[in-house]
């Protein structure tokens, strides 16, 4: 049971692809605390019962910047020439939340 009435805010983590770590700076952690909510760090796995069970439980969600681009092939479209690096699996986990069913 929640005794805090703070807003749970979801912030998805990134990857270091070199040592398959998650990580997210902290600065969108202090702020999404300084503005007054709870940040809840999400894992990048893209499981949608996963995904899903996590966005049930959370009153909003920050999809912080990357050094990555979203993938146009997830949505038919051919990659301009200067599109940078994709990563599927940062791709699949920011986006299961808002699928719809």
């Amino acid at each position: 049971m929640r005794n805090d009435s703070r807003p749970r805010i979801g912030i998805t983590t990134r990857i270091e692809l070199d040592t398959d770590r998650f990580y997210l700076s902290r600065y969108y952690s202090e702020a999404v605390e300084a503005a007054g909510g709870a940040p809840i760090l999400i894992p990048l796995i893209p499981k949608a019962d996963y995904i899903k069970r996590m966005m049930d439980n959370l009153d909003g969600v920050l999809l912080p910047g990357s050094d990555s681009d979203v993938d146009p092939l997830r949505y038919g479209r051919d990659p301009h020439p200067q599109l940078g690096s994709v990563h599927p699996l940062k791709d699949e986990t920011d986006s299961a939340g808002f699928e719809r069913d």
